[in-house]
């Protein structure tokens, strides 16, 4: 009897128990989890194939029971505004579109609020009530990241078969591909995925835990722990043969260097990683492997998609394909839909590029409502934080952006709103000794805002 997925189902059913008598606890949990536990889990071993998302409706509705006598003007939603904005503009523009069922649209939309949505406004709102909740969160990506990166060491050594994934992908019934193997991808190593569903989703965790990681050096100091981490993530992100991670890691670091002034450091760096790049090749042993990232032709690795020439005919198959709905584009999550029903499309393959993403499923006017979001997004960066810390987020949003329209958009935004808040939580309450709930807290006496405060002191 496999005994794999009890166990996952047992952690899974910890997070909700947990949240009535320790919520930051359960949050932490819950955390961890994503991390540690790819996204095809469900609740089918107590016999009823329930989706892990609805674990978040339990946590909010958890945080209002807990804290239902400090919600006086309600939950604070600024953390989710711009995702929240997205969302319900893509809603409205479900009632003109009628290339799928709307019935799938609704559904789709369901569950992307609920796992974008949900945990985000949680991890914000209950991090300015106790403050303790960060270091909760900090120690739970920390042991997850540790994990996850030592397994992704591991892994090196199994010429890209991943026996964790292959067991929990057939414990639910999904279909394994060995396209991430060593004679499929022609890499070293074959594509390294770690605890995640796809080596994509795995590298763009990696990106953001560098950044948090950078964060946490810059506002901490020098913490052994951090450059432990830093150096399993760094590793990790190489091995993994996504070159996207490293491209908008990068891209984001570049931003950041640019914003700060810090010409020099920013030269002296990318002079590392040319160096760094020489002396690799020297080695036979690695030669093939980078030559393999960073093969755009994708004839090393058998990639499709990946040269300028293919990306243009992909976006112009896009076009054809919104022909007769070039306004509102074919309906929400349609390229989901489309793949779910019929495999990869004859020309746009496997839509691998947020553009083509946004413009098959919603249009023109969709682009249009992106492009606000991610303004949207900027202008709460700067309205709650100032200067380098607001760089700090428009870093991490920047590597998601490249990150997404390099690759596509496969969940990928379920993983930026959950860090987006732990780092905008993070950031905010390192900036705000005394938060507007706590003075209105103390204002009423309350006997949590001391507990809060000196378990966090």
């Amino acid at each position: 009897m496999n005994s794999l997925p009890i166990i996952l189902t047992v952690f899974a059913l910890l997070i909700p128990i947990v949240a009535f008598l320790n919520l930051k606890l359960s949050i932490a949990l819950c955390v961890a989890f994503e991390t540690l536990v790819p996204s095809v889990f469900n609740f089918s071993q107590l016999g009823i194939a329930i989706p892990f998302r609805v674990i978040y409706a339990v946590l909010f509705v958890a945080f209002i029971f807990k804290y239902r006598n400090k919600l006086d003007d309600g939950v604070d939603s600024v953390v989710v505004k711009p995702f929240l904005f997205l969302l319900i503009a893509l809603l409205f523009l479900t009632l003109l579109q009628d290339s799928m069922p709307w019935s799938n649209q609704l559904f789709l939309w369901v569950r992307d609020f609920l796992t974008i949505c949900i945990l985000p406004v949680i991890i914000w709102n209950l991090s300015k009530y106790d403050r303790s909740t960060i270091k909760y969160l900090k120690n739970a990506i920390a042991v997850a990241t540790i994990i996850a990166c030592i397994y992704g060491l591991f892994l090196t050594q199994t010429a890209g078969i991943n026996p964790y994934i292959l067991q929990i992908m057939s414990s639910f019934g999904i279909e394994v591909l060995d396209t991430y193997t060593t004679n499929e991808s022609g890499r070293l190593f074959g594509r390294i995925q770690s605890t995640f569903e796809h080596p994509m989703s795995w590298a763009l965790y990696l990106v953001f835990i560098s950044i948090v990681l950078f964060t946490f050096l810059n506002k901490e100091g020098h913490k052994r722990i951090n450059y432990v981490l830093i150096l399993l993530v760094a590793v990790n992100l190489f091995i993994s043969g996504v070159r996207t991670g490293i491209v908008a890691l990068v891209a984001g670091l570049a931003y950041y260097m640019v914003a700060e002034r810090k010409f020099k450091i920013f030269f002296y760096g990318l002079m590392s990683l040319v160096l760094l790049y020489v002396v690799m090749l020297t080695f036979s042993s690695f030669n093939d492997y980078i030559m393999s990232i960073f093969d755009l032709s994708g004839q090393k690795t058998n990639v499709q998609g990946s040269s300028f020439e293919m990306r243009f005919t992909q976006f112009l198959g896009c076009l054809n394909e919104i022909r007769g709905t070039e306004m509102e584009g074919k309906g929400y999550g349609w390229t989901t839909y489309y793949m779910s029903t019929k495999g990869n499309h004859p020309i746009i393959l496997a839509f691998e590029s947020l553009i083509f993403v946004v413009i098959c499923n919603s249009g023109f006017i969709g682009c249009a409502l992106w492009i606000m979001f991610f303004f949207i997004l900027i202008k709460v960066n700067r309205k709650l934080l100032k200067g380098h810390d607001m760089h700090i987020m428009n870093m991490l949003l920047i590597s998601y952006l490249v990150f997404a329209v390099l690759t596509g958009e496969y969940g990928y935004m379920k993983i930026f709103s959950t860090y987006y808040s732990f780092l905008l939580s993070y950031l905010y309450s390192l900036n705000n000794d005394n938060y507007e709930f706590e003075r209105k807290l103390q204002s009423k006496g309350s006997g949590f805002l001391s507990s809060s405060v000196s378990s966090y002191s």
